[in-house]
C-alpha cells in the first residue's frame, strides 16, 4: 500500500489486496492525504472482515439474481415467480447501477414511484424482497448501510373485499350472458364461465387437460397448474397440495363436450398438432394470458352494466356463492383447494361475517320448534 502526492490538491493512493486468492490494485486520487489514508484504511479493514471484495462492482440487480437463485431456490414454485416479478420491477429501474452506489433516496423514489400505479399491498411485498437483498449485502459485507431502514411505502388502497366478487344478480347476468355468447373463439369467456362453475384459480384452469375432464362422473380432475412466466407446466399451489376432484354440474358438462368439439376444429382449422391436449388454447394453440383475459373480461362487465372484477373474481364470486348457500365450509375450502379452513376464514371472513344474522335466525328457530315437538328436520345419526 502506498500513498503519494502528485501536484498541490492531488494525492494518489495504491492499495494491494487479494481477490479470490489474487492481489489485485485498487487506485484512487484524493483531495487531501488524510481522504488517501481513510480509502486505504477502509480497504485493508474490508480485507481483514473477509468481505466479498470481487464482489465491489456489482450492480443491485445482478446481486438480487444471485440472492433468489442461491438462498430462495428451495422455496415453492409460485413464490419463485413472485420473486422473479419483483426482480424484473427492480431490474428494469436500477440496470447496471452499483450496489454500492445505491443511496436511501434512491429506494424511497423508486418506492414512491411505484406507488403511484400499484396497491400498497403490492409495494410491501416489492419492499420485503428488495429490502431481504441489501440485508444479505449487508451481511456478505458489500455494502455497510442499510439503504433500505424508514423507507416509507405508498400505494393505493386495496380492494375492498365486497369488490372483489359479483353480487348474486351481477352474477346472473354474467353467466347467462357467458352461458349463450361465449365459444371458443372468444376464449376469455369460457375460461371466465369455467372459473365461475368451478371456482379454480386461473393458473389451475390453464392447466387443465381434456383427460382431466370426468364426463361419466362430471368431476374435473385439478393436478397441475400452468406458470405463466415460465410457459410450463408445474405441480399445483404448494407443490402439489392443491390436488383434488371437483364435481360439476350436468348441463355443464354437456356444455364442454361441445367446447371440446369447438376447439378441434379451430385447432385443426390452424394446422396446429401438438397441443398436449389442454382445453384452453388460442387460435395459435398457446396459452391464454391471464391479462388479456383481465382486460376482455372488463370490458365485458362495463357493457353489461356490473361491477367490474377481474378472472380471479369469478373464483371470489363461485365461493361467496357456496357461503351463502349455507355449504359447509370444510367443503368448500377443500373444494378452493385450501388447506384449511383458517385459510378459508382469512379470505372469506367477511362473507361469514355477512350471514351471522340469518344462520342466528335458522339456529332460534330450529331449537324452538325442537322446544315445542315441531322440527321435522332430519338429524344425522352419528356411528
Amino acid at each position: 500500500m502506498s500513498i503519494r502526492k502528485l501536484e498541490p490538491g492531488k494525492w494518489q493512493v495504491r492499495v494491494s489486496i487479494k481477490i479470490d486468492g489474487v492481489f489485485r490494485t485498487k487506485n484512487k486520487t484524493c483531495r487531501t492525504k488524510a481522504e488517501a489514508e481513510e480509502f486505504e484504511r477502509q480497504w485493508k479493514s474490508k480485507e481483514q472482515s473477509g468481505s466479498e471484495l470481487g464482489k465491489q462492482d456489482i450492480t443491485l440487480p445482478e446481486y438480487m439474481r444471485e440472492f433468489i437463485d442461491l438462498y430462495k431456490s428451495g422455496k415453492s414454485q409460485r413464490t419463485l415467480e413472485i420473486y422473479e416479478g419483483s426482480y424484473k420491477k427492480i431490474n428494469g429501474e436500477f440496470y447496471g447501477r452499483k450496489l454500492i452506489n445505491i443511496k436511501r433516496a434512491d429506494i424511497q423514489q423508486f418506492m414512491n414511484d411505484f406507488g403511484k400505479k400499484h396497491a400498497i399491498t403490492t409495494s410491501k411485498k416489492l419492499f420485503q424482497h428488495l429490502h431481504q437483498t441489501i440485508t444479505s449485502a449487508i451481511t456478505d459485507g458489500i455494502i455497510t448501510r442499510d439503504v433500505c431502514a424508514h423507507i416509507e411505502l405508498t400505494g393505493t388502497d386495496p380492494v375492498a373485499p365486497e369488490d372483489k366478487f359479483l353480487e348474486y344478480d351481477e352474477y346472473m347476468v354474467l353467466l347467462n350472458y357467458l352461458f349463450s355468447h361465449a365459444d371458443y373463439s372468444k376464449l376469455y369467456m369460457e375460461v371466465a364461465l369455467f372459473a365461475l362453475q368451478s371456482g379454480c384459480r386461473f393458473s389451475e384452469i390453464s392447466g387443465v387437460k381434456i383427460e382431466d375432464l370426468n364426463f361419466k362422473r362430471c368431476t374435473v380432475s385439478i393436478n397441475k397448474q400452468w406458470m405463466e412466466r415460465r410457459d410450463e407446466p408445474a405441480p399445483s399451489k404448494g407443490n402439489g397440495q392443491a390436488d383434488r376432484i371437483i364435481a360439476l354440474s350436468r348441463p355443464y358438462m354437456d356444455y364442454l363436450e361441445n367446447l371440446i368439439e369447438q376447439r378441434t376444429k379451430l385447432l385443426r382449422a390452424n394446422n396446429i398438432a401438438n397441443s398436449e391436449g389442454y382445453l384452453f388454447l388460442t387460435s395459435e394453440g398457446k396459452h391464454i394470458k391471464n391479462d388479456s383475459c383481465n382486460g376482455s373480461l372488463h370490458k365485458l362487465c362495463e357493457e353489461l352494466g356490473i361491477k367490474r372484477v377481474n378472472m380471479h373474481g369469478m373464483r371470489h364470486t363461485h365461493a361467496t356463492l357456496l357461503i351463502y348457500r349455507h355449504r359447509d365450509p370444510w367443503y368448500i375450502a377443500k373444494r378452493l383447494g385450501h388447506q384449511s379452513i383458517k385459510q378459508l376464514d382469512r379470505t372469506y371472513g367477511h362473507v361469514f361475517a355477512k350471514m351471522n344474522a340469518e344462520n342466528d335466525e335458522y339456529v332460534m328457530a330450529d331449537f324452538g320448534n325442537d322446544l315445542t315437538g315441531k322440527n321435522n328436520g332430519k338429524v344425522i345419526q352419528l356411528q
